[in-house]
């Protein structure tokens, strides 16, 4: 009973994006998985035919993107591959929000 009424939320995943690629896919499967877990239903009703729904509304956040370790090391085209990859591992049932910008919010 993580959430009672998950299918009227949107979640939100903060990653600092300052740590490796495989930390920071890592940490945002862990809590894409905590999230998915509050489905209570058959996840094969998620998709876009018809007869199924929307899956969870998942907005991700990258943190520490104006730190000096981040414009060194990282670039935009990592947190693509981090959306990329996530949306093939947990959709239908994630529905990850694309902003203006991309895949992910950046503050």
């Amino acid at each position: 009973q993580f959430v009672l009424a998950s299918d009227n939320v949107t979640f939100v995943l903060v990653v600092n994006v300052t740590f490796s690629f495989e930390t920071c896919l890592q940490r945002l499967c862990y809590w894409s998985s905590v999230v998915r877990s509050t489905i209570k239903r058959d996840t094969k009703t998620f998709g876009s035919k018809k007869h199924q729904t929307d899956g969870l509304s998942v907005l991700l956040v990258a943190s520490h993107t104006d730190s000096p370790p981040y414009r060194k090391a990282r670039c935009h085209s990592d947190m693509l591959q981090l959306a990329e990859e996530l949306q093939q591992l947990f959709s239908p049932a994630l529905d990850f929000v694309q902003g203006p910008s991309g895949p992910f919010f950046c503050p």
